[in-house]
Parts: C-alpha cells; structure tokens; sequence
C-alpha cells in the first residue's frame, strides 16, 4: 500500500492536503478552508484527515474538495452556484456539467434531491471526481467526513443538518444512500442520509422528496408473489430517474392477525396517515359475516373520498371486445359515502326492528319485519369534493369530458341530488373551463362538456360506444360496478389499477384492484400487472411521470413480445407463459 500522510496546514485560507498516495484516484484529496484557524476548523481538519485516510485504504474512486464557510448552512437556493468544487479533470466538461447542473436548481425542493440531480449532470463527463459534497458548515463537515465509512444513526447532528429537519426528528427511521461513483471504478463510496416522508405544502402542494418513506401491505394470497414483481419494476423504473423509494412494510389482513391479533392494526393506519402516501396487495374479507372490508376501513379511516380508475388497453392485452383500444376511460368513484357506508343492521336484531318500527310510525313506510336493514348517505359535501376533483382531474389532463353517471330517476333524494350538485359544482367553480349539456346545447367550444347519464343505460354504452366516454364521476356502487366491467373489456382487473385518494389532506393508497386468490398463492403464477400499473398510477401521483411512462412502455412491449403469465397466454396464439416474476424481469429488462 502507498504511504498514508496526515493532514497539515499551509496557512490561513490555504489548501490542506490529506490521505495522497501516489498513483491513487485520491490523489490530492483537499479540505479547502475559508477563514481563520481555531478550535472548531481544527476539528474539521482532524475529521478530513480521518476521511483521506479513509479513502486512501479504498485505493479507488474520487478526488473531492469541501468549501467550509464559517456562516454555518448554506442558504437555501445557494448550495450548488458556489459550493459544489469538481477536482482536477478536464476542464470543459466540468464545466459544463456544473453549468447543467445549476441550471436546474429551481426545480429542486432540497439539498439531498440538489446532490443527486448534480451527481446525473455529470455522468458521461470525463471528470476524475464526480462525487459532489454539500457544505454545511464547518462542524458539520468535520462530522460528514468523520461518518464517512460508518452511516450515522438518525438521531445525530449529522442526520438532521443534511437534512435540515428539527431536532426532534423521529429515531429510528430507515435510513438510505445517495451513491457517486469514481470514474475509474464501479465500486460506490455511499454518503447515508435519511430517507424522508412526503408532506403537503399549505397551498395543497405535495412535497416529494428524492428518496421518499412509502408504507406498503404485502397482502394476503397471491400478495406474496404480486408484491415482490411489482416492487422489482418499480424500483428499477425508479433508480432510472434518480429516485429512490424507501419500502416500510406494514401489517393488515391475514398476516396482520397472525401477528398482533389484529386484522387492521392502529400502526398501520398512522403509518399511512403520517406517510400520506401507502400502496397495498389484496387483502381477505369474509363474505356474509366476521371482520369488516378491510379496504372500505382504510378508505373511510384515512377520508379518501376518491376512488381513482384509469380504465385503458394496451396494445396485445386479450380482450372480449372488437375495438379495446377505444376504452381509455378514468373513474372517480366516490369512496366513503353510498351502501358502502357500513350502516347496517342484521334481520332479527333488536336494533332492525326499533328502526322498521320507527320508519314505520315516523314516515308510514312499510318495511317486512324480518329485513336486514340499510342507510344509503349520499350528502352534498361528499357528492360536490368528488365533481370537483373529477373537473380538476379533466382540466389538468385536456380531456374533453366528464360524465356524472347516476341513478336519479329512481333514487331521486341521493343519486338524483348527486346529479344535481355536480352540475352545480360546474355553474358555480369551473364555468371557464367546463360546461353543462343543458347550458350549450351539447356544444361546448373550448371547454370540457359536462352531462349525465343513468347508470344503467352507461353500462351498456361503455359497450356499445366507449369512445363517447372520458372522465367519469359517479356514487360507491355504481363506480364498483362500472369499474370491473370496463376492466373486462381491456383484460380483466388483473391488469386494473386503482388508487384511494383524498386530494385536500393529500393522503393516497394505491391497491391491487383483484382479490387474494388463496389458491395461487406462493405459486408464482398470477399476473402481477393491477398492483404494478396501480404503482404507476402513485409515481404519476407523486410527480415521477418519467418513471411512470417508462414502465407503461416496457409492458407494453413485454406483451407485445408475447411474454406473459398464464391468464393472457391462454388467450394468446404463440405466447411464452412465464411465471410470475419471471414477467417481472422481463418488464424490468425492457425499462
């Protein structure tokens, strides 16, 4: 090994050399100081010196240089225009990548998501040294340097100054890497940070964070398998664009009650109330009796009024119909209110007949004594939020249409006043970018048309004519039933994808829209594709549209290759079957 030399000073402002070996890529590895000496530069110093030799034991990677500034954190939009220093390499080309790089600073949201879009521009250059160091002040870099070959934990100084999170940030979460890689070598010196969790901005903004903190439900059945191919797509789409998601595992259904005892744990529903945003597998609900649906629980524990259907074919899908490619429908389904409000009572039942007795003397209905009984809630507050994302969803998007699909010729206090507030939320919100049919006549120029239509009569048109169709907004049960039967004419919902959304609070789970099927479970066999295009449908949600595309396009390409499971190879002449996570590699193999 090459003699290690100790750091020492050259002077004020000077340059202090430290772990140079000859012929090392570390080869002038530099603590470049900005102001006088004392005690606490003495200990940047000291921890620089511990990090060269550190880097020298390595014998590969990277020059690099930190700027310290007596002033303590760099202010915020400054980081990357003075403190970022590439050592000796070709001059043009670092330049020009810095140049690349500072030129995307306003888009950044933090020092972390700063270091790794840098640490892109710079791939392809030929800079010797591409690892890129954030200056947090003089102690704080003699810790960064000090930490360098053991990750700190979440608790320390260190942690919270990268970052810049309060001193009472939670211990124990998990922690990840931002990773830059030498130009002479594939191995990665990692500088570890804490992953951060997704918050909204008071202006209804969602703050994503480079490596985000997503809670996820394995799921019960089929989820051992789904879950694992979906995750391995996911992330290689992620890691693509710079992004890094940190999976934090929590419990419902089967595995949850073997467990705890419980079937939906108190943790896992503050996981993803603090978390804002969850995806999840199918997860077991009795029929007839027992616990209560678990997915209905989670969707009215956590307000998520939206229940959100992109319905579309990709090109190769098996489907029923002559012309799939004209479904390309998205529905939102309202989530918490309707029969799926769980206010029930069961026949025989002391509480069924005070309510038939009530109904009885109160409003002279007649109901037969031996009834289960109901209360189908549909309010305005409910009816008006889920028009109102629907239009926000259909401006954003230039979709040309929204449909409110009801009931109200029969049910005309609920479906029909679901109808009625709709149109309402039009006249009075979005009238400069959306129109009712009755106020233009059908025609509405530039602006979204906006009408209704009976629920059941919509059911036969999604057949007969899906392309008159767009965005659609309509109550709990008529959305569960249109969304399984327009996901029948594009390839079932194994390949459906849906997500739980509150748009105010920003909370949103994204979830297999199958069931468990027990029976296939741990036989890696089923299609993995609803839990993984409903992943699709939370990176577009968290503002990754890149990463989103690149796996719609890798599907799409797997399928067309005639690589699929089993429940499109059945449909398909010439197909190759393939398991379950064997699809999974393939999808991944064409991002």
């Amino acid at each position: 090994m090459a003699e290690r030399r100790q750091g020492h000073e050259h002077g004020d402002g000077a340059a202090t050399v430290v772990g140079e070996h000859a012929g090392c890529p570390c080869d002038g590895l530099q603590v470049r100081r900005a102001g006088t000496g004392g005690n606490a530069d003495d200990e940047v110093h000291r921890g620089a010196a511990r990090a060269g030799d550190a880097l020298g034991d390595e014998r590969h990677l990277l020059q690099l240089q930190f700027l310290i500034r007596r002033e303590g954190h760099v202010p915020a939009g400054e980081h990357f225009g003075e403190v970022v220093q590439v050592l000796p390499g070709e001059a043009a080309n670092v330049s020009d990548a810095r140049q690349e790089a500072t030129g995307v600073r306003p888009q950044l949201s933090d020092d972390l998501t700063t270091l790794q879009v840098v640490d892109r521009a710079l791939e392809g250059t030929q800079a010797l040294a591409e690892i890129l160091v954030i200056t947090l002040g003089r102690l704080a870099a003699g810790m960064l340097v000090a930490f360098w070959r053991q990750p700190p934990t979440s608790s320390s100084p260190l942690c919270r100054l990268l970052r810049r999170a309060p001193a009472t940030e939670e211990v124990g979460s998990p922690v990840t890497s931002v990773t830059a890689t030498g130009a002479r070598g594939g191995i990665s010196h990692r500088l570890r940070v804490m992953a951060e969790k997704i918050t909204m901005s008071p202006d209804g903004i969602l703050h994503v964070p480079a490596e985000p903190i997503i809670p996820f439900i394995e799921g019960d059945g089929t989820g051992v398998d789904i879950w694992p191919a979906a995750k391995l797509v996911l992330d290689a789409a992620a890691a693509r664009h710079g992004h890094r998601v940190e999976w934090k595992e929590v419990l419902a259904g089967e595995k949850a009650f073997k467990e705890t005892g419980e079937w939906l744990p108190e943790d896992t529903v503050e996981a993803f109330r603090h978390h804002l945003i969850g995806i999840k597998g199918p997860l077991t609900t009795p029929v007839g009796g027992g616990i209560r649906s678990l997915n209905v629980a989670l969707r009215q524990l956590l307000d998520l009024y939206v229940c959100l259907r992109p319905v579309r074919w990709f090109t190769g899908v098996p489907s029923p119909v002559r012309h799939p490619e004209k479904v390309n429908m998205v529905i939102f389904r309202e989530n918490t209110e309707d029969v799926y409000a769980g206010l029930e009572l069961q026949e025989g039942t002391d509480e069924a007949r005070r309510l038939i007795e009530f109904l009885q003397d109160s409003y002279g209905w007649s109901i037969r004594a031996d009834s289960g009984m109901g209360i189908k809630p549909v309010s305005e507050t409910g009816s008006k939020r889920l028009v109102r994302a629907a239009l926000a969803y259909a401006v954003k998007r230039a979709r040309h249409s929204v449909t409110l699909v009801h009931k109200g010729n029969i049910q005309k206090f609920t479906e029909g006043a679901f109808r009625t507030w709709g149109y309402e939320v039009v006249r009075d919100e979005f009238a400069d970018v959306a129109v009712g049919w009755d106020d233009c006549a059908g025609e509405p120029g530039d602006r979204i048309l906006v009408k209704d239509s009976i629920a059941d009569i919509t059911l036969q048109q999604v057949l007969t004519r899906p392309d008159e169709f767009d965005v659609i907004a309509t109550t709990n049960l008529n959305g569960d039933y249109l969304s399984d039967a327009l996901a029948a004419q594009v390839g079932g919902i194994g390949i459906a994808p849906g997500g739980n959304i509150n748009y105010v609070t920003g909370h949103g789970v994204f979830e297999a829209t199958h069931g468990t099927a027990p029976k296939y479970a741990g036989q890696d066999k089923v299609n993995p594709g609803s839990l993984l295009l409903s992943g699709v449908l939370m990176y577009e949600h968290l503002g990754w549209q890149e990463a989103a595309d690149d796996i719609v396009q890798a599907l799409e390409q797997t399928i067309a290759d005639k690589i699929v499971t089993y429940d499109f190879a059945r449909l398909m002449e010439g197909a190759t079957e393939v398991r379950c996570s064997e699809f999974a590699q393939a999808i991944a193999d064409r991002l």
